[in-house]
């Protein structure tokens, strides 16, 4: 495993990016809060420290190792020659559809999720995770890869978030200080579904439980295809040594 670190200094449209995604969740946060709260207080939970703690789960970036890129090279290969790792709009590859071009529908949807604000042309744009609630040993969303980086924590401080896939355009965005929305998008699916992501959960009381679950070691093998808390990083992702984390 890579030791995998990113550059902090962001470019303008990757801040506004970021600052696109902030504001439209602060339209929904009141009601958000407000909404958690009546769920967390029967329990004597504080909602801030339970998001905290929700976002000390380590964000993992899924890939498939032995996908050719353009340059018909490996990724794995491209990684370890280059020290980055890149999205589909420079590398080609996907375990979706090819439409990482001006007009394709992954250009498409990335512009209405961040406000247009990268330019057409840039292929600076996100690298796709997700954040890892279960710490599944296989990574929080192995439909993306069958392999995978984890984050160090405070990457998660130029993260955007959406709870569902990006190609079905979620409504539920946020950064990392806006997450109630997040939150409040799960509880929703427990109350509808008794589901909490990919798995069956009966009551609220049992999703409170999971989410301040204080052990933090790597559990199962997920097998989680559809159901994920999607994570765009914003900003480089560059080797820096031997090891399994990257930042």
């Amino acid at each position: 495993m890579v030791c995998i670190r990113c550059r902090y200094a962001l470019l303008d449209y990757q801040v506004s990016a970021i600052n696109s995604v902030r504001e439209y969740a602060k339209t929904n946060n009141v009601e958000h809060q407000a909404y958690v709260e009546n769920i967390c207080k029967p329990f004597g939970v504080d909602v801030q420290s339970m998001i905290e703690h929700i976002l000390n789960n380590s964000i993992t970036i899924n890939f498939h190792p032995d996908r050719l890129s353009n340059n018909g090279k490996p990724i794995i290969d491209n990684l370890i020659e280059q020290g980055i790792y890149h999205g589909q709009f420079r590398t080609g590859t996907t375990n979706g559809g090819k439409t990482a071009y001006i007009g394709g529908n992954r250009f498409l949807w990335e512009q209405r999720l961040f406000n247009n604000a990268y330019p057409a042309d840039s292929l600076e744009r996100p690298k796709y995770g997700a954040l890892n609630l279960f710490q599944y040993i296989d990574g929080a969303s192995v439909r993306f890869g069958s392999c995978f980086f984890t984050l160090k924590h405070e990457v998660g401080n130029r993260c955007t978030f959406a709870y569902g896939d990006s190609s079905t355009n979620p409504t539920t965005l946020c950064t990392s200080d806006t997450f109630v929305g997040v939150l409040a998008g799960l509880f929703d699916d427990v109350q509808k579904n008794n589901r909490l992501l990919n798995q069956v959960i009966a009551t609220e009381q049992e999703t409170l439980a999971i989410l301040l679950n204080p052990n933090q070691a790597i559990k199962n093998i997920g097998r989680n295809l559809d159901y994920c808390i999607e994570t765009h990083i914003h900003g480089d992702v560059s080797l820096a040594g031997k090891s399994k984390y990257m930042d």
